[in-house]
């Protein structure tokens, strides 16, 4: 039992250095998600013709993630919220405001200031079908 629990820490640890370029940062005072410029390079791996964001949540591993949707006219009929990838001017940094689920609910889900700009390491992965995601992954307790 012990040897599991620290398996798993020095497994996170490591996951966490892999991708230490690859991370979110999440900002409950404006409900906003900034994407660091490696997680948009490999976004923008393949040609796009929409930059619509949709944001959900991974029950088996009790965390969330992101997808870039490029079949958005077939799931607006079923009422998918969806959330554009905007770019702001202001601070030359990219990112897209979520409303559902909204930042302020992920950051207390993973019990974070939500009044403070937080930063989350995000890990690449595929689904069953071979779509890329990002998986907003919860800090170290």
């Amino acid at each position: 039992m012990k040897f599991s629990y620290i398996k798993d820490k020095i497994c996170k640890n490591i996951k966490g250095f892999l991708y230490r370029k690859y991370f979110v940062v999440l900002d409950g005072r404006a409900n906003s998600v900034t994407l660091s410029k490696c997680i948009y390079e490999h976004i923008m791996m393949r040609a796009r013709i929409d930059s619509s964001i949709f944001v959900f949540r991974i029950i088996g591993r009790r965390t969330y993630g992101f997808c870039l949707r490029e079949d958005w006219e077939e799931l607006r009929k079923t009422q998918t919220i969806f959330c554009p990838l905007q770019y702001n001017q202001e601070h030359k940094k990219i990112g897209f405001r979520s409303e559902r689920p909204s930042v302020t609910a992920i950051l207390d889900d993973y019990n974070l200031p939500l009044n403070k700009m937080v930063r989350l390491t995000c890990i690449p992965r595929k689904n069953k079908n071979g779509e890329p995601y990002y998986e907003i992954i919860r800090p170290n307790p």
